[in-house]
């Protein structure tokens, strides 16, 4: 199994940092996130009671991947909260897809020079994390690595957490 196969087997992933180490490099750090063991929940929304949630919490037994994209096209962050499926667009993968079709492809298409004769042939990578949609184009297969929890410490020393499942 690739790392990209990897990452696309995780229930669900959040994003940690997304940043430019170099002028047109791209670093995406992700963490692999799950439902916790913690004793099921319930939510009040409204007049409405939701039961049986538990935490999804990216804690230190998760995997923590950076993604390197040598250069790009172009890059997008979306609030997940926005975004909905759309059937015309065709990929591969859940988490980590790679797509042959999307609104992105034709976007860039669009509001740029980018064709396949410049810079050559490049394909759209999509991350879907939870809280955040991450899109990028780019001639360059991306690089991925796996980092040590301890390595890449939390700002806010503490596992990341938020919706529930």
């Amino acid at each position: 199994m690739n790392l990209i196969e990897r990452i696309d087997a995780h229930q669900y992933l959040y994003l940690v940092e997304i940043s430019e180490p170099e002028v047109n490099v791209l670093r995406i750090v992700i963490d692999e996130a799950r439902a916790s063991g913690e004793e099921n929940r319930s939510l009040d929304v409204g007049e409405t009671k939701i039961s049986d949630l538990r935490p999804i919490v990216s804690d230190d037994d998760c995997q923590r991947y950076e993604i390197f994209f040598g250069s790009y096209i172009a890059y997008s962050v979306r609030n997940e909260s926005y975004v909905v499926m759309d059937e015309s667009e065709i990929f591969t993968g859940r988490l980590f897809n790679v797509y042959s079709q999307s609104h992105f492809l034709n976007y860039v298409r669009a509001a740029t020079i980018a064709s396949s004769d410049y810079p050559g042939a490049f394909v759209h990578y999509g991350m879907n994390c939870l809280d955040h949609i991450i899109d990028v184009i780019s001639i360059d297969e991306p690089v991925i690595n796996t980092l040590r929890r301890a390595e890449q410490a939390l700002a806010a020393d503490s596992p990341v957490s938020g919706f529930y499942s």
